[in-house]
């Protein structure tokens, strides 16, 4: 059965520190989005699906390079952000897919 790889999506910055993204209240843009990916790992995981969690201290090509090493085919994996800006003109959603799959297809951009 195919396994999905979970990501909060805020890893380490290039100096070494969280990116913690926009702040509101007394959380953070991170904080939120960590606790949204737990809670999804564990609704799948009670449907019996096989979810792995990337780790939050990874800078994006290291949770590529992650995903790599353990992926197989058939694997899926996904990234939770919240895409927040102080204007609401700035903020939104993204899809991104892999640019290679195990037959060396290329893959469409979304």
């Amino acid at each position: 059965m195919a396994r999905i790889f979970l990501s909060a999506g805020y890893g380490a910055s290039k100096n070494g520190t969280r990116n913690s993204g926009m702040l509101a209240a007394d959380t953070t843009e991170t904080r939120e989005i960590i606790q949204i990916r737990d809670l999804a790992i564990a609704q799948l995981r009670s449907r019996a699906l096989e979810v792995l969690a990337v780790p939050d201290d990874f800078r994006s090509v290291q949770t590529i390079d992650w995903i790599d090493t353990r992926a197989r085919i058939g694997d899926v994996a996904l990234e939770i952000q919240a895409s927040a800006a102080s204007h609401a003109s700035s903020g939104g959603a993204g899809v991104f897919t892999s640019r290679r799959t195990t037959s060396g297809k290329q893959m469409p951009k979304c």
